[in-house]
C-alpha cells in the first residue's frame, strides 16, 4: 500500500481527509492518474472511492478523459419544468445558499445545488466567478453525473450517497484538474432518500476555502428547514406524531426510516430493516407503488389493515408511509343499527353461538337467559343478523324501564282518542314496528301480570289490537326475551304465566356467568381496547392476573366500564399495569389455589381456579411470540413448571 505522507494510510481519512494532506500528494495524484489512463492500472494509494469511480467512468460510461465542459445541457423548457418540479427544494435551499455565499464573498468560488440526477438548478458566485464556471459549462442546466461529467465532487457525492471532496488530478476528466469541490448529499428528514446536492467549487488553490463544517452546516440548516415545510403543509410529519396507531415510513429500496414506539414494540422493528421482507409486501414496482394501497397483515394471529401512501417532495415519490389500524373490531353499519361479529372465546360461549345460529333458522321465540351484563342484546342481534329478517327492523324493548300504565300503549299502540293524554295522531306500537323484522323483549319477567295473556294471544294469533280499536293489525313479527331471573321461581310464586311461560321458552339460549368462561376475560377486554381504537395498548401479565381473578358481578358490562377506566387511567402510557385498572379489581384478593409455600407460584396468588391459571399463561406465550423462556420469566415460574401447566391442561 503506497502512502501518501508520513505513512499515513490515504485510505484511512477516506472520504474527506484534511484540506492540507492534499498539496502533499498532489503530484502522487496525478501520476496515479497518468498511470491508469495509460495502462488501467490503479495505484493502491488512491482513495478506494476515487479509484472505484474512475473504473466505472472508463468502464461502464467510455468517458474520454479530454472532456473540457460538460456535455449536457438541459433545454430551456426542460430546465423549467425541473426546477417547476423541485419548487419548495428551491423555495427552502436558495436563501440559505445565497447567505453562505455572502459567508465566503471569494473570487473563483462557486456554489451550486442540484438534483438527485447531477442537473444543476441554481448557482450563486461573484459575477466574474459565473462566467468564468461558464466556460466549463458549470451552470444551471448542466448535467454534472458522474456519467457525464466523470469524477467530481457532485456526481460522486450522489453515487456514494455521502459528502465527498474531489481534488485536482483525483477528477477523471483533465478539464476540471484545475478545481478541487466538495459536495453534501441534502437527504428527506424522513426517508433519508437523497433530494439533491449542494456542491462548493473553485480553483484547486483555494483548498482552504473549503471549509467542510460550514458546509455540512448548511446541509443540516436546509434539511431542517424541509422537516418545517413538511410540518407546515405535509402529513408525514402529523401521521408520524400519531402515538394512537403504529406508524412506520420507508424509503424506495424499502428501507425502514422511521418508526414510532408503538411499531417497535407491537411487531419488533427498527430502523434499518427491510419493510416490505418484514411485512411480506411486494416488491418496488409492485401494487404498493400506488398512492393509497390497503394490504391485510396478520401479526400473532391479530389482524391488521396497513394503509400506504407514498411519500412525495414536489410530486417525487422518496418512500411511503404505512399506518396500521386493527380490523378485528371492523363495523358494518345495517339499516340503523351497527353488526358486530359475536366473539366467543370459551367453549361454553361458542356452544351458545352455535345454539343461536340455529335458532335463527326458524321462526320459533327464543328466550335468553344469563344474569345482567352477560350481553342477552348482543344475542339477540347475533339471532336477528343471522336470519332471514337481518335486513328488516330490529326492535329491542326493556319491559323493566317501562311503567305499568304505559306499556300497554307501548308495545300494542292505539288510536287516536283512545285514552286521556294520547297523541291525537295516535302510535303504532312496538309490534308494529317490528312487523317482518324481530322484537327483542328484554327483561321479561317484569312484564305485568294483567299485560301477559295480551301477548300470549298475539303469539298465538300473530295479530295485534291497539288500544281502542276494533281491528285487527296482521303481525309477521320474530319474538325474542330474555331475563336475569328464574322464570319457572316467577311461575311458581304467582308473578308468571305458566301458559306463556311454555311458549316463550320453546328454544332457550343461557350465556354463561363471565366468571365462568376465563378464555373471554381477557379477549373481550382487548376488543373493548381496541373499540376505542386503542389497540396498541399491552396488557401487562400482572394487570391480566388482576382481571382473571375478580369475579365480575356485573360481567361483560363491568368488563367493559374496567377497559374503559383503564384507557382514562394510562393518559399516554403504553403498558396497562394494575394501578389502571378500578380499584376494586385492582385490589381484590381472592383466596389462593395454589400452596402459599410453593416460591414458584407466589405470582399466581390471585388467580382463582386451573382454568384461568391456563388462560393467562396462554396469554402471556401468545404476547411473547411463543417464547418460552421469556413467558416464563414474565410469569415468575421455571420453564420446568411452565412446559408442567401446559402439559396439564391439554
Amino acid at each position: 500500500m503506497l502512502n501518501y505522507y508520513d505513512g499515513t494510510n490515504y485510505e484511512a481519512v477516506h472520504p474527506l481527509p484534511r484540506l492540507d494532506y492534499y498539496h502533499n500528494v498532489e503530484a502522487f495524484i496525478k501520476k496515479s492518474w497518468e498511470m491508469y489512463v495509460m495502462t488501467g492500472n490503479k495505484n493502491p494509494g488512491i482513495r478506494t472511492l476515487v479509484s472505484d469511480s474512475w473504473e466505472r467512468c472508463r468502464l461502464r460510461h467510455s468517458l474520454v478523459t479530454g472532456l473540457q465542459q460538460a456535455p449536457v445541457q438541459l433545454s430551456y423548457q426542460r430546465l423549467r419544468t425541473l426546477r417547476e418540479k423541485n419548487g419548495l427544494l428551491l423555495k427552502v435551499a436558495v436563501p440559505i445558499l445565497k447567505n453562505l455565499c455572502l459567508q465566503f464573498n471569494i473570487q473563483g468560488l462557486i456554489i451550486a445545488l442540484t438534483d438527485n440526477d447531477g442537473a444543476i438548478l441554481h448557482t450563486e458566485a461573484l459575477t466574474d466567478t459565473i462566467r468564468t464556471f461558464d466556460r466549463l459549462n458549470f451552470s444551471t442546466g448542466a448535467i454534472w453525473s458522474e456519467a457525464h461529467c466523470g469524477t467530481n465532487a457532485i456526481g460522486t457525492a450522489l453515487k456514494s450517497d455521502a459528502p465527498v471532496t474531489i481534488f485536482s488530478a483525483e477528477h477523471y476528466c483533465e478539464g476540471w484538474h484545475h478545481l478541487v469541490c466538495t459536495a453534501v448529499p441534502i437527504k428527506d428528514p424522513y426517508t433519508q432518500t437523497a433530494l439533491c446536492v449542494i456542491d462548493l467549487t473553485g480553483h484547486k488553490e483555494l483548498l482552504g476555502a473549503h471549509n467542510f463544517s460550514v458546509i455540512n452546516a448548511t446541509k443540516t440548516i436546509i434539511e431542517l428547514s424541509l422537516e418545517h415545510e413538511f410540518r407546515k403543509c405535509g402529513t408525514v410529519y402529523q401521521v408520524l406524531e400519531d402515538n394512537s396507531k403504529p406508524i412506520v415510513i420507508f424509503n424506495l429500496e424499502g428501507e425502514i426510516t422511521r418508526c414510532n414506539r408503538l411499531a417497535q414494540i407491537l411487531f419488533q422493528i427498527r430502523v434499518g430493516m427491510n419493510f416490505r421482507i418484514k411485512f411480506g409486501l411486494p416488491p418496488r414496482g409492485g401494487s404498493i407503488d400506488s398512492m393509497k394501497t390497503i394490504l391485510p397483515y396478520t401479526e400473532d394471529n391479530k389482524d391488521w389493515e396497513i394503509v400506504i401512501t407514498d411519500h412525495t417532495l414536489d410530486h417525487q415519490i422518496l418512500g411511503g408511509v404505512a399506518v396500521f389500524r386493527s380490523v378485528c373490531c371492523r363495523k358494518i353499519a345495517l339499516k340503523g343499527h351497527v353488526k358486530q361479529e359475536f366473539l366467543a372465546f370459551s367453549s361454553a360461549l361458542k356452544e351458545v353461538r352455535e345454539m343461536a345460529r340455529r335458532a335463527a333458522k326458524f321462526q320459533f321465540p327464543v328466550l335468553i337467559t344469563g344474569r345482567s351484563g352477560v350481553g342477552k342484546e348482543r344475542i339477540a342481534h347475533f339471532v336477528h343478523e343471522q336470519s332471514p329478517r337481518k335486513n328488516q327492523a330490529f326492535v329491542p324493548v326493556n319491559c323493566g324501564a317501562i311503567s305499568k300504565d304505559l306499556i300497554a300503549s307501548e308495545l300494542f299502540g292505539y288510536l287516536p282518542g283512545a285514552f286521556t293524554g294520547a297523541d291525537p295522531k295516535g302510535r303504532k306500537g312496538k309490534f308494529v314496528a317490528a312487523d317482518s323484522g324481530t322484537l327483542f323483549l328484554d327483561e321479561i319477567a317484569e312484564l305485568p301480570l294483567d299485560i301477559q295473556p295480551y301477548l300470549l294471544r298475539i303469539l298465538e294469533e300473530k295479530k295485534v289490537y291497539p288500544l281502542g280499536a276494533d281491528k285487527a293489525i296482521p303481525l309477521n313479527v320474530r319474538i325474542i326475551t330474555a331475563t336475569n331471573k328464574n322464570l319457572e321461581e316467577e311461575v311458581a310464586a304467582g308473578r308468571f304465566r305458566v301458559d306463556l311461560f311454555y311458549r316463550l321458552q320453546v328454544i332457550t339460549l343461557n350465556i354463561p356467568d363471565l366468571k365462568d368462561r376465563p378464555e373471554d376475560i381477557l379477549n373481550l377486554f382487548q376488543y373493548f381496547l381496541q373499540q376505542q381504537e386503542e389497540e396498541h395498548i399491552l396488557v401487562t401479565p400482572e394487570a391480566q392476573q388482576k382481571l382473571l381473578a375478580y369475579p365480575w358481578p356485573g360481567n361483560v358490562r363491568e368488563l367493559k366500564n374496567a377497559a374503559e377506566h383503564a384507557i382514562f387511567s394510562l393518559y399516554s402510557e403504553l403498558q396497562l399495569l394494575p394501578k389502571h385498572l378500578p380499584i376494586k379489581i385492582k385490589e381484590y384478593e381472592p383466596m389462593s389455589f395454589e400452596s402459599p409455600t410453593d416460591p414458584e407460584n407466589v405470582s399466581y396468588s390471585s388467580i382463582l381456579d386451573k382454568q384461568q391459571q391456563l388462560e393467562l399463561i396462554k396469554s402471556v406465550i401468545k404476547q411473547t411470540g411463543g417464547n418460552i423462556s421469556r413467558a416464563a420469566t414474565l410469569l415468575k415460574l421455571s420453564r420446568t413448571t411452565l412446559y408442567r401447566k401446559l402439559r396439564q391442561g391439554k
